[in-house]
């Protein structure tokens, strides 16, 4: 069941990128991620309802979840504003810094082992990005250095919510993520609020689709998933999902929108499937006999 649901949930971030793109041209930023998260908080409160959970009464175990949702919310909102400014393609590449931070913050905070087989695969993984958005961005001086540093800031903040909720939460994750998605949205409105005035809306039917599908999947299934891999997966191997979702844009891309798939993409898909393999399945002992293990 794992394995489904580390599968669906690249499926479902690898189709975000576009979406958030299209979304961006109904909606400003901030208030975009922040009524995202609201309404995927409402959606989550009503499945709550129709199965007969409630939150825990004590606010020990919902601080990692309120934590976590604070935290998302920072992060999604460096992921916003920075995609305003550079290429998709080069976002994919800063965000894939993800695993790095996760590897080191793990390390720290609950003692996850940093082992070669982690290392080796995260920087096949890392290469296949370079390699699958090189043609792309090969011309390309267009990223500002401002929306650089906030995608880098916000693969930084995510690890470091990954690492929180995985040493901390102890409640459902059904309960868990409703209190997330609420507390993310919720940060993010307060900055909207804040900074973002005159004509808010530019209303298109894509749009609006991009947003209820960020919201409904992106947000509400999305993270649900997350919560229940969380508590069974190191939080470094879930991070490499940061590497695998460009891939899946990519063939999203193919599929759908007629892309053409050149060599050095089908070297950087191929380098990032080897990467999940090496740090996800079982090797003989022997194999990587020697390793580090930190």
């Amino acid at each position: 069941m794992n394995a489904v649901f580390f599968f669906v949930l690249c499926v479902i971030w690898g189709s975000t990128w576009m979406a958030i793109k299209v979304n961006l041209t109904s909606f400003p930023p901030f208030y975009s991620a922040g009524l995202r998260f609201l309404l995927a908080a409402l959606v989550l409160f009503g499945v709550m309802k129709l199965r007969g959970a409630a939150f825990p009464h004590q606010l020990k175990k919902n601080s990692p979840s309120i934590v976590f949702g604070i935290l998302n919310g920072v992060s999604y909102g460096f992921v916003y504003w920075g995609e305003q400014f550079i290429p998709s393609g080069l976002t994919a590449i800063l965000m894939a810094a993800l695993p790095f931070f996760s590897i080191i913050l793990a390390y720290i905070f609950i003692g996850e082992r940093i082992t070669t087989r982690k290392i080796i695969g995260t920087m096949a993984g890392f290469l296949g990005v370079l390699l699958l958005f090189m043609e792309g961005l090969s011309g390309a001086n267009s990223g500002k250095l401002a929306g650089e540093l906030a995608i880098v800031a916000a693969a930084a903040v995510n690890a470091l919510a990954g690492v929180h909720v995985k040493k901390h939460s102890t409640i459902e994750p059904l309960a868990a993520v409703t209190i997330q998605m609420f507390f993310a949205g919720l940060v993010l409105t307060a900055v909207a609020v804040t900074v973002e005035h005159g004509p808010l809306i530019a209303f298109s039917w894509a749009g609006l689709t991009a947003f209820l599908y960020l919201s409904l999947f992106g947000s509400a299934l999305a993270f649900y998933l997350y919560n229940q891999l969380i508590l069974r997966m190191e939080v470094s191997k879930l991070g490499y999902i940061a590497m695998i979702t460009p891939a899946v844009a990519t063939l999203l891309g193919v599929v759908w929108l007629g892309e053409v798939l050149v060599w050095q993409m089908l070297l950087g898909l191929g380098m990032i499937l080897a990467g999940t393999l090496v740090i996800n399945l079982r090797t003989p002992k022997n194999l990587f006999k020697g390793r580090l293990t930190i």
